[in-house]
């Protein structure tokens, strides 16, 4: 199991489906592609927005298996 992290949406391009997502307990950031929101999409939203609090793994310095807080 990946460990899981927390962050923030800091940019969100919905017309690309790419935005960057800033983590929590650290002052970096990783990148999020639109085909990993599909767990956001199970309850009814369509797109990140900047301010949005997730969850995700960390795989090859994007983030996978997005979920909102």
């Amino acid at each position: 199991m990946q460990k899981r992290f927390e962050g923030t949406v800091i940019w969100y391009d919905s017309e690309n489906g790419y935005g960057i997502i800033r983590l929590r307990a650290e002052h970096k950031t990783v990148s999020i592609a639109e085909c990993q929101i599909h767990h956001c999409r199970a309850v009814g939203i369509r797109a990140l927005r900047v301010g949005h609090d997730v969850s995700f793994e960390i795989v090859d310095t994007e983030a996978h298996n997005l979920f909102f807080l």
